[in-house]
């Protein structure tokens, strides 16, 4: 269907808030319909960006909920632009001081709707929509003064659901969806879907614009909103990124709306970064854990993440679905970062909560298993024990122990493929201090042949990189400096002819993620 669809996942990787941490004021958010004591919203973001810039944490941008705009009685949206009891001195003017690109959210219209008068909407008995393109290229236009980069659609199960019309027009829903999403692409904005229908999801495959769809309910700091390993699938599948909502990094924040605590901010972290969507904190000043986020990314903020997103085993939806004892009691779910376009060099992560009973798992079952794997012998490591690993194979298993929330939190587990190079046993586990040891985002090359294993490592000007790898059983775990003008830094871990296989040029500037604008799609395919 994606390809039918010509669904091009390419805009993902200029979308600033899958690529890059930022900070989230949405349901869960401690500044959720909250500002600091005594203060608006203005003077509350504000303090926000200065607590930013105190602590360094590098977020590259903010998302803005629901508070900042007008709705009426029914909370549908009368008009999207800022409230002056909100921002007085006017999102332009708030959104330059803050320095950062904005994600804005936006809910269902109201009937009653003054942009109504200039545009064609449809109404009904409460709510109505907007139906062309111009209406949002006005609405898009306009924010993008604001700072406006992504375009969140929240609430789009009740635009279908209550609007009358939607249900008796054939043609509708789609007339709404086609013309957000052109004037999207042609304004240079990205679309998160959220509260999302299948209908609505299947629908994405049409659109590059939709870079990225909500699998969860609402933070509000429930205590299992963070299980998305299943619906994370179908999202996959259609071409978004999955995205768990925000989260907070630290347990008690005092003050809080919601007058409640985030039991366990390392898995909902971890969660995060595993889902390849949004990892955005929504934590009160002074209260972010900065070394539990920074475990997300690098040193300018970019998210080192995974190739795909951490999904259920198989045998996690069997169990499920039957309770029968046969399957996963738990969540179970894998992911993994590949090297090399054909013969292919996989090093996986099998994530584990809430497991009440040991479960034996093989690289099939963990869906790590390569059709063309020129390393078919792995070892596993516990991230909790890394003296411990054992081998990992279809003939020899590995016995995930039981991993329950309110002893362990998670447990997590890596795989790492054994390459051999005359009498020399390589392992390479790459930086064990972040939370995916080997992330594309991180490592831009990985140069293994007959006679030579070495990497070259990207990130930020000067940054300092711990990279860890083993010969024999001997560990080598060094800081290594990232160049200020090629943004490199390799490291030759084995060559047989004392050479290094990297070409001295080898530059990754050009390799670094960046929120530039994207390149025009590509003409359809025949159908």
């Amino acid at each position: 269907m994606r390809y039918y669809h010509d669904k091009n996942t390419e805009r993902q990787k200029t979308d600033v808030s899958l690529n890059y941490i930022g900070y989230w004021t949405d349901n869960g958010g401690y500044y959720y319909y909250n500002t600091e004591p005594g203060k608006n919203y203005e003077q509350t973001m504000l303090d926000i960006k200065q607590y930013i810039n105190k602590t360094q944490i590098p977020y590259k941008y903010i998302q803005l909920d629901s508070w900042w705009y007008y709705k009426d009685t029914n909370a549908a949206v009368t008009k999207w632009e800022p409230r002056p009891d909100i921002f007085p001195d006017g999102l332009v003017k708030v959104g330059q001081e803050l320095g950062l690109p904005l994600v804005l959210h936006n809910r269902y219209w109201s009937k009653d709707t003054p942009y109504a008068v200039n545009y064609k909407f449809l109404k009904g008995l409460g709510l109505s929509v907007p139906i062309t393109t111009r209406f949002w290229d006005f609405l898009l236009q306009r924010a993008k003064a604001w700072g406006l980069v992504v375009y969140e659609q929240d609430w789009m199960y009740v635009q279908f659901m209550y609007l009358e019309v939607m249900k008796t027009n054939l043609t509708l829903a789609t007339t709404w969806m086609d013309a957000m999403a052109k004037s999207a692409e042609n304004n240079d904005v990205t679309i998160q879907y959220c509260m999302a229908q299948s209908r609505q999801a299947l629908q994405s495959l049409k659109y590059t614009a939709v870079t990225q769809g909500r699998v969860s309910d609402d933070y509000h700091l429930q205590h299992d909103q963070w299980k998305i390993g299943i619906s994370s699938l179908f999202a996959h599948a259609v071409g978004v990124a999955p995205s768990k909502d925000t989260f907070w990094t630290t347990t008690n924040q005092p003050g809080n709306p919601f007058n409640t605590t985030e039991q366990y901010p390392a898995l909902q972290t971890l969660v995060a970064v595993l889902s390849t969507g949004p990892v955005g904190p929504s934590d009160k000043i002074g209260y972010t854990n900065k070394d539990l986020l920074m475990k997300c990314c690098n040193s300018d903020g970019l998210i080192l993440k995974p190739s795909k997103p951490a999904t259920a085993i198989n045998d996690q939806i069997i169990e499920t679905a039957f309770n029968d004892g046969s399957g996963a009691s738990g969540q179970v779910w894998s992911t993994y970062t590949d090297f090399g376009e054909y013969n292919k060099i996989r090093f996986g992560i099998i994530m584990v909560a809430n497991l009440s009973k040991p479960y034996s798992i093989t690289p099939s079952r963990a869906s790590l298993d390569v059709e063309i794997n020129q390393y078919p012998d792995s070892v596993i490591y516990d991230s909790k024990n890394m003296t411990k690993s054992a081998s990992f194979s279809e003939t020899s298993p590995f016995t995930l122990p039981t991993c329950l929330l309110n002893n362990a939190n998670y447990c997590l587990y890596y795989t790492i493929p054994i390459m051999k190079r005359g009498n020399q046993t390589i392992i390479i586990y790459g930086e064990t201090n972040k939370f995916v040891w080997m992330s594309s985002q991180r490592v831009a090359k990985l140069w293994v042949d007959d006679d030579n294993v070495a990497v070259t490592l990207r990130g930020a000007a000067n940054e300092n990189v711990t990279f860890a790898y083993s010969i024999n059983g001997v560990m080598n775990t060094n800081t290594y400096t990232i160049d200020a003008k090629t943004h490199c830094v390799s490291i030759v871990i084995y060559s047989s002819t004392g050479k290094s296989p990297i070409p001295a040029n080898f530059n990754c500037t050009n390799l670094l993620h960046t929120s530039a604008k994207h390149t025009k799609k590509a003409q359809p395919r025949q159908k």
